[in-house]
């Protein structure tokens, strides 16, 4: 069944493949015989010259959603609304493309450079452009998630490939470049290979390869502390190597809404120098308060300190699940500037809910000559999270047990409720023949979720007396 898929898929990369050697055969051929060494303009030939011309040419910038798994949406411009993506859908500026959990997606642009969207990663195509001398232009908004650029050389000094951020551009020549950018805006860019350049807050920074910068909005960029790797250099000289660490944890790994998190954060001072303006920040709190570890009161971390701050945050119903965070602590140092390091902490947020359905099936007994009332109770989970010692009471029918009254759907038979099942329970009840007008029941159900909470819900069903007709 996956045979029709395989061949677009094939399909669609011939095309790409044709569409990018046609960009850089144009290119080559704008600037064939032209092109100086000293990367100057090369002079246009004259009308009398026999050197051979080229005629304008405007090469094709299709740009397409080449791969997708999962859930991959596009939003085109001019529009205000999600679509599902398909792989092959045409991208063009102003269209932006989001991935959801458990999903990916990847780009390929006119020039065969691609970008990989991971999970949880929103982008838009702000600017796609081939000039009249073969240089191109692709600028990229990347609002949130991690994405991976795999760049084609570009030889043309005036072309570019930009990812802006919230709290930066990145600019790449040739390159892979990791970016991640979390919810406050703060971006990681590292360069895996190639000539990538970070600017931010005035400030232009060239990442080495295999290095990483952070961007917190606002500030200039730095690049992420570097572990030595050792060695002698045969000198026997010092050399000092400025270094930090952070540890951040939580005091619990699952709460609910309103809650109070109380989160620990433990500096250390890995390198051989001390370090000056030693802080913490956090991307989703902005009190982070010391407690102790400056034993000698200098009001630097030495390499045999340990510096904790703490902070608290009260959990609000519109936070993600699970809540990642980010501390970043940083230190100085004389001529190696600002030294950074972070670490992230996890709380899964419980949202318990449990849902009844009551329907209600008259039948007449007539051995008994009575009206009998059949009941079936559907019990599902909207939350988040399994339920367990699940209830269910019914103020005329009684306690209706998971041994009694239970019909099935506990698929893996343990006796909680998952937030993928759906449990139906039936019970019977017979009608006095001095009841009123109408015969209305209530039926409860209950469950607990892991932190022992416990959640409810009612049905009602009600109908005529049959006897009073």
């Amino acid at each position: 069944m996956r045979r029709p898929t395989m061949r677009k898929k094939l399909l669609l990369i011939i095309v790409v493949s044709i569409v990018a050697v046609s960009v850089l055969v144009t290119g080559s051929l704008l600037h064939w015989g032209h092109a100086p060494s000293n990367g100057e303009v090369p002079e246009v030939p004259s009308d009398n010259s026999t050197e051979p011309t080229v005629p304008p040419i405007t090469p094709s910038t299709l740009t397409v959603l080449s791969i997708t798994e999962g859930n991959v949406f596009v939003m085109k411009a001019g529009t205000d609304s999600w679509i599902e993506a398909q792989v092959g859908i045409s991208l063009e500026s102003g269209d932006s493309v989001k991935s959801g959990n458990s999903s990916s997606a990847e780009i390929t642009f006119f020039d065969g450079s691609t970008i990989e969207l991971q999970a949880g990663t929103e982008i838009e195509v702000v600017s796609l452009g081939i000039s009249d001398t073969g240089s191109t232009t692709i600028k990229l908004k990347q609002a949130i998630g991690n994405t991976i650029s795999r760049v084609t050389k570009l030889v043309d000094s005036a072309s570019r490939y930009e990812v802006e951020t919230p709290a930066c551009v990145a600019a790449v020549r040739g390159s892979v470049m990791l970016v991640n950018v979390i919810e406050d805006g703060t971006t990681w860019v590292t360069n895996q290979e190639g000539d990538i350049w970070v600017i931010a807050n005035g400030v232009e920074l060239q990442i080495p390869e295999g290095r990483k910068c952070i961007i917190i909005p606002g500030q200039p960029p730095q690049l992420v502390t570097q572990k030595s790797s050792g060695g002698g250099g045969g000198g026997g000289g010092f050399s000092p190597n400025p270094d930090i660490s952070i540890t951040k944890a939580s005091n619990v790994t699952q709460a609910h809404d309103e809650d109070l998190v109380t989160y620990t954060y433990v500096v250390t001072n890995p390198g051989n120098v001390p370090l000056s303006n030693v802080s913490v920040t956090d991307n989703r709190i902005e009190d982070v308060t010391y407690q102790n570890g400056d034993t000698d009161g200098d009001s630097k971390l030495d390499t045999s300190e340990t510096w904790v701050f703490t902070a608290t945050y009260n959990i609000t119903a519109g936070d993600p699940t699970p809540l990642v965070n980010t501390a970043a602590a940083a230190g100085t140092y004389a001529g190696a500037g600002t030294i950074i390091a972070w670490d992230s902490a996890s709380v899964d947020i419980l949202r318990p809910v449990i849902a009844i359905n009551k329907t209600g099936e008259l039948w007449e007994d007539w051995e008994h000559e009575a009206y009998c009332l059949n009941y079936t109770y559907t019990i599902t989970n909207p939350g988040n999270t399994p339920l367990s010692a699940i209830s269910l009471i019914d103020d005329k029918a009684g306690n209706i047990t998971y041994e009694g009254g239970y019909q099935g759907g506990d698929a893996n038979e343990d006796e909680i409720l998952d937030v993928d099942e759906t449990w139906v329970f039936a019970a019977n009840y017979t009608i006095p023949y001095e009841y009123g007008e109408f015969v209305t029941n209530n039926a409860t159900v209950s469950g607990t979720d892991p932190l022992d909470h416990t959640v409810t819900a009612w049905a009602t069903f009600s109908i005529y007396n049959p006897y009073l007709n």
